[in-house]
């Protein structure tokens, strides 16, 4: 009676790894496939070593709480008298002010400026029963040998904690605040908002006082200019009370008249102007419409602990199998020409020697 092998022979095992090669053939998928089912078990250990550091790593680490809130910018109204007095004069403005677009704010709410002040407010410390307030600098338990490092350091980890968008359609701007507690994320959250409404606010009214400061002067020159358009067709009234019936004379006070009515309209343009510089010079109401305020997180954020355990699956089976398949095809190209590497072997000895003794290879010539 014959029984049936329970297990290939370790010559049956060679002899099927090493046909494709000695035929000169290319591996074949059913040969990659025996190798690694004959190494499931390293496969089953690298894939289970990986996934344990995915998941203990994971699960160390601290949670976080994110604060959203959403905000539109309200918008300026550029089309105002230096607009019309552009027009006025054959130039062109542009419609819009790039300073009061929603995306001019996903970049403001990341730069130095801003984040440097909400770095070094005040905020409640968590969990503290006598209501203790310290900046986030501290919060964040940031050290460092001198100041000004310690507060960049801060400002980046403040910007990696800081999410902003723009809706497509409506144009409002997403404002997602990370921290590992939830009272910390929803301050940050506010204070960025009212650094965002101080910055805008101290920008128009800078932008409000140098317009002042031009429709100003220029509203000098121009009622200089009116006063004497007027004065030349008082002028010419007084001289000439019968002027209808001279063709010449009606001519010279239609251009005249003209004169006086254009630099009137500039006058009337420029005096709105001004009057709408001085009060945007001393506006103080927000200028950010706060549609949802920032919210203080119920439930922590979700560590993605389902997609890494999977990518750690997958990238364990991808690098364990490649590493394992190509340790057996070296081994098995190898192994026809084990007489060339042990000689390759004995040469790079020799030749290591010359190297550390030139005077052995000029005594012993060529080999």
């Amino acid at each position: 009676m014959t029984t049936a092998p329970s297990a290939l022979t370790e010559a049956n095992r060679q002899t099927l790894y090493v046909s494709d090669v000695e035929t000169g053939a290319r591996p074949s998928l059913v040969g990659i496939a025996n190798i690694l089912l004959q190494r499931r078990a390293s496969i089953a250990i690298a894939v289970g070593v990986v996934l344990g550091l995915v998941v203990a790593a994971t699960l160390l680490r601290a949670r976080t709480y994110t604060s959203h809130a959403t905000f539109m910018p309200q918008s300026r109204n550029t089309q105002s008298g230096l607009s019309g007095l552009a027009a006025q004069l054959g130039l062109a403005l542009p419609s819009g002010d790039p300073s009061q677009q929603p995306a001019f704010y996903v970049d403001l709410v990341q730069s130095r400026e801003v984040l440097r002040a909400v770095a070094q407010a005040t905020y409640q410390v968590p969990q503290s029963p006598d209501g203790r307030v310290d900046t986030l600098l501290n919060i964040y338990g940031i050290r460092s040998t001198t100041a000004a490092r310690r507060l960049e350091l801060g400002i980046k980890r403040l910007r990696d904690a800081i999410q902003s968008e723009v809706g497509p359609k409506t144009g409002v701007v997403k404002l997602a605040v990370r921290a590992r507690d939830a009272i910390v994320a929803q301050q940050i959250a506010s204070h960025l908002l009212e650094e965002l409404n101080r910055f805008n606010l101290q920008t128009r009214q800078s932008q409000a006082a140098a317009e002042r400061l031009f429709t100003e002067n220029r509203l000098s020159e121009i009622e200089t200019q009116l006063r004497a358009a007027e004065d030349a067709l008082q002028r010419f009234l007084e001289r000439n009370r019968d002027y209808r019936n001279s063709p010449l004379l009606q001519f010279q006070h239609d251009r005249l008249e003209r004169d006086v009515q254009m630099r009137q309209q500039v006058y009337t343009t420029l005096a709105q102007a001004f009057e709408e510089a001085k009060i945007e010079e001393v506006r103080d109401t927000p200028v950010l419409t706060v549609i949802e305020p920032p919210s203080i997180a119920l439930e922590p954020d979700h560590r993605g602990l389902l997609i890494g355990a999977v990518l750690a699956i997958i990238g364990a089976l991808f690098l364990s199998s490649l590493w394992i398949v190509g340790l057996e095809f070296l081994r098995l190209t190898q192994a026809p020409y084990e007489d060339e590497l042990r000689r390759f072997a004995v040469l790079k000895r020799e030749a290591l020697a010359d190297l550390r003794n030139p005077l052995r290879l000029l005594r012993g010539g060529h080999r």
